[in-house]
């Protein structure tokens, strides 16, 4: 039997109540987390594992990619541009995750080493793509064929059907959250 306390008026003693009694199906009073059963798993712990695994990732990757001198944002450009063809800045940082401003300096640092230019378009020239030099795809292709053979080694002992599980469930807590937190908007460029 588990011991719980209460909120009566006999102060230090406690109530013993069953295993079965202890989750409570009523709603839990205003500032309370509700109880789960054992084997339940909270949103709230599974956001928490979620974004540790995101920053021990986001680690690996930056440290695989610190001896070519890039960051995680200038890699992830690459891999955007290698992978979805020539982009603006805004559909570049949508992919990639990073703000205009994070999304210029990065593209700035990517030119300077000559792996991507900017140029014009001509449905509107007041919009700039981005896109991959000779250079710059070929340095990609590499860089990328050895992030994935990387990434192959460190998740060679998780089973196929548990990626694939673990691919579907992200997938749909990524589009659920897409859709609470932004409004559908048409697409007004082709280009992006």
């Amino acid at each position: 039997m588990n011991v719980a306390t209460t909120n009566s008026k006999k102060a230090g003693k406690a109530k013993r109540v069953s295993p079965e009694k202890s989750i409570s199906k009523e709603k839990p009073a205003q500032g309370r987390r509700p109880e789960l059963p054992e084997k339940a798993m909270s949103a709230a712990r599974v956001w928490l594992v979620l974004a540790k695994a995101h920053g021990a990732m986001a680690e690996f990757v930056e440290k695989s990619v610190q001896d070519q001198h890039l960051c995680l944002s200038d890699f992830m450009v690459l891999e955007a541009l290698l992978h979805k063809g020539p982009l603006s800045i805004s559909a570049l940082g949508n992919k990639v995750l990073l703000k205009n401003a994070s999304m210029t300096s990065a593209v700035d640092r990517l030119e300077k080493r000559g792996f991507v230019v900017r140029r014009s378009i001509e449905l509107d020239r007041r919009v700039r793509v981005v896109e991959l030099t000779f250079l710059g795809a070929d340095f990609a292709k590499e860089l990328y064929m050895r992030h994935e053979a990387q990434l192959e080694e460190l998740m060679a002992d998780i089973p196929q059907t548990e990626r694939k599980r673990l691919h579907d469930g992200l997938k749909a807590l990524g589009l659920t959250a897409e859709k609470a937190t932004r409004p559908p908007t048409e697409k007004r460029y082709p280009w992006r």
